[in-house]
């Protein structure tokens, strides 16, 4: 939209000298604001949202909505086809490709336990996406401590310390929080991503198989600590969207030595004993905290689920001897 809309509520119009109403009208000009009649050190971060906005959105389709509604369908769009892109590759090397090696004797998620997943994380994802559409407002109308350039902080060496406290102190809330999701109180939300347990459930798809409100909390402090210390905007965002990348990988049920990275075979194990490794990317809090479960490698084969189809095969056939 090339205009500022008109603020849409009358009725407020006897506050129109007061508090409320001079909140309420600056938080409806938040969500289209004129780049030109904003702070110089804040364009940056809104022709920046603008130009990913018109990387994947037709004008035609941008000039019919705010801008802050634009850049949501923008993530909403791009975070979908990073979801299908990469669980389509993922799935084609795991399932297809390398099949025979991983899993010779079955353990390959049904189709309809994948289909399900795709169904869930479709629809929960419209939610997820409003949080890095959260994070690029905060940004641009200067209600977070993001930076544009990296120059602004002082050079590469404040930059690398300061994204190092972002990247732990992400991991120490995304620890609590999915801990806390599996309090008895609110595990009801955890339970929609924890139904997908079994040998033959798990798949890359499942990543963002998650109730909306339950992704949302996991995916909150990449945003609310924008707030508290600084972060490159850049940063923030790749990171954000990072974690699509790598959720997608610790539910393919591989097994690899990959310490002090929180692997696949260690969130495998989470799934089938809940009180374990809630880390998100590093085993530390984990162990900090008593809760960490260590795969035994050597009985695991190059997948969880190929490995229990193997031992239920080896049962099955000792069962069959046995009669």
């Amino acid at each position: 939209m090339s205009e500022t809309a008109a603020f849409p509520f009358p009725a407020l119009s006897a506050f129109a000298d007061g508090p409320l109403a001079d909140a309420a009208s600056w938080a409806w000009d938040s969500l289209d604001r004129d780049i030109a009649t904003m702070p110089e050190g804040l364009r940056p971060f809104a022709e920046s949202n603008d130009w990913k906005n018109a990387l994947v959105l037709p004008v035609s389709v941008r000039d019919q909505m705010p801008r802050v509604l634009a850049s949501w369908l923008r993530n909403l769009v791009a975070g979908s086809a990073l979801y299908y892109v990469l669980g389509l590759v993922w799935c084609a090397l795991i399932y297809g490709c390398f099949r025979s090696r991983i899993f010779p004797k079955g353990g390959v998620p049904t189709l309809s336990a994948q289909l399900a997943q795709i169904w869930v994380s479709q629809k929960a994802l419209v939610m997820y996406t409003l949080m890095p559409t959260i994070g690029e407002w905060l940004a641009e109308n200067g209600l977070s401590r993001c930076y544009y350039s990296i120059e602004e902080i002082g050079g590469i060496v404040p930059y690398l310390a300061w994204t190092a406290l972002y990247l732990f102190l992400i991991e120490f809330c995304v620890y609590w929080v999915h801990r806390a999701l599996h309090h008895p109180l609110i595990k009801w939300l955890h339970a929609d991503h924890h139904i997908y347990n079994t040998g033959d459930s798990l798949s890359p798809w499942a990543g963002l198989a998650f109730h909306p409100v339950d992704g949302m909390m996991q995916a909150s402090p990449y945003v609310f600590l924008l707030v508290l210390i600084p972060v490159h905007f850049w940063t923030f965002m790749v990171m954000l969207f990072a974690t699509a990348m790598w959720t997608t990988n610790i539910h393919d049920t591989l097994v690899g030595k990959t310490e002090p990275v929180m692997g696949s075979a260690y969130h495998t194990l989470h799934h089938t004993d809940w009180v374990y490794n809630y880390g998100q990317y590093f085993i530390f809090f984990d162990w900090l905290f008593g809760t960490l479960l260590v795969p035994e490698y050597p009985k695991l084969g190059l997948s969880l689920q190929g490995s229990w189809a193997e031992q239920d095969a080896a049962e099955a056939k000792a069962k069959a001897k046995a009669e």
